[in-house]
């Protein structure tokens, strides 16, 4: 680091002058520590003197290790590091502390690919006109908000998750053009009757029908205080949930004394949904419906009344009407569901063909070792008897006894 000629002089004045006193030994280090500063700030600025130089030394921060998009895409170690940590914290579940180094080339790759993806799509992103996102925005800031008792609440559950009404809204549009930037490389895919016929045949043992169940249920719906319920009006909701878990009791005794289900359900059920079918919920299978109705449904017997039980929506008294074994689904019954499972194949792999094309496209240069795949997990060693393969005797220890000797028609 060269010094200019003025701090030069200014630090040979304080350095052979008279000036031993405090200020003059203050004044000298003021200017050593001015003349390494400005030196440090020029090596930051310049890469070390002499104009911009590529940092060759992979443990720098500012290390590239890899670039893509003809060099307006750059990673840098500190990127790379970053990336790497919250990959093993958020997608493998792992610390980044137990990565191998044998694993380091194929997770490299990972994050590399990861964010090269990310960055082409953006461009793709930015090229994309949507004429009413705003207004589809406003309609799916509208659908989160209804499920509140009101705005103000709601900000309040945008602010628990650390955000901002205007940051969920911007999270909603980048979604939205996402989605519409990638279906422009979606094609429309129905599955023929062949195509549904084949995967029948092939996978038909694996597909079951699981056990059904119809019921009917009576639901007395309990108000909570939400985060914005004031605490002085808090024990109104526990003396109104009391209330209604009378009202409940007092409507199963009516029914177990001869009154109509169906009857009762369209005068007393808070379930809007039902109220007008008689409180007939249809046929229902597991992860269909709340596990506290599904758990009793399952094991009511057919036509009987259930005890008032209570969910996070109120108490309920069900009443099951019919039920369907599971078994192995037929073909007609099967259809839907095969339907469903190749149109998820399909866009699968529909989206692994366009990541490989932007990738492809981008044109990855690595600087770094990385690697196609994760290095395989080492096969245990086969057990064997074979003498020579058993460890040799600890020293002290007694002598292994010699190996039996072969048969003679062995030896011949």
């Amino acid at each position: 680091m060269k010094l200019s000629q003025d701090l030069q002089e200014k630090i040979a004045h304080y350095s052979t002058s008279g000036s031993t006193g405090i200020g003059g030994v203050r004044a000298w280090a003021g200017a050593l520590l001015t003349a390494f500063v400005v030196g440090l700030t020029a090596l930051i600025l310049t890469g070390c003197g002499g104009g911009e130089k590529k940092i060759t030394d992979p443990d720098d921060l500012r290390f590239v290790v890899a670039e893509a998009d003809n060099g307006n895409f750059k990673m840098t170690q500190a990127m790379l590091n970053d990336g790497l940590v919250k990959r093993f914290t958020m997608v493998l579940k792992r610390n980044i502390s137990s990565m191998k180094p044998e694993e380091r080339p194929f997770q490299t790759r990972m994050v590399v690919q990861d964010a090269v993806f990310q960055h082409e799509l953006r461009k793709l992103m930015d090229k994309v006109v949507i004429p009413d996102l705003e207004q589809r925005v406003k309609e799916e800031d509208a659908k989160f908000r209804v499920q509140f008792n009101s705005d103000m609440e709601a900000d309040k559950q945008l602010a628990m998750a650390k955000m901002t009404p205007e940051i969920y809204r911007n999270l909603i549009r980048e979604k939205i053009k996402r989605e519409a930037a990638m279906s422009q490389f979606k094609k429309p895919y129905t599955p023929t009757e062949e195509e549904i016929d084949e995967y029948y045949m092939v996978h038909s043992a694996e597909i079951t029908s699981p056990p059904a169940f119809r019921y009917s249920q009576i639901l007395f719906s309990v108000p909570k205080p939400t985060l914005a319920t004031p605490e002085s009006e808090k024990p109104k909701f526990a003396k109104d949930k009391e209330t209604m878990l009378e009202v409940a009791n007092k409507t199963r005794e009516r029914l177990v004394n001869g009154e109509d289900f169906a009857t009762l359900a369209r005068e007393l059920s808070n379930d809007v949904s039902t109220r007008d079918k008689g409180g007939d919920c249809g046929y229902v299978i597991e992860g269909t419906e709340l596990p506290e109705v599904y758990k009793v449904v399952s094991t009511l017997p057919l036509n009987e009344l259930s005890p008032v039980f209570e969910s996070d929506y109120g108490y309920h008294i069900v009443k099951v009407t019919e039920s369907v074994p599971g078994g192995v689904a037929s073909r007609a019954s099967a259809r839907k569901a095969i339907i469903n499972i190749l149109t998820r194949l399909h866009e699968r792999n529909s989206a692994q063909i366009f990541v490989k094309q932007v990738l492809d496209n981008a044109k990855i240069v690595y600087y770094v070792p990385v690697a196609d795949k994760p290095p395989q997990k080492p096969r245990p060693a086969p057990l064997t008897t074979d003498a020579a393969a058993a460890p040799a005797p600890l020293p002290g220890s007694p002598a292994a006894a010699p190996a039996p000797a072969a048969p003679d028609s062995a030896a011949k």
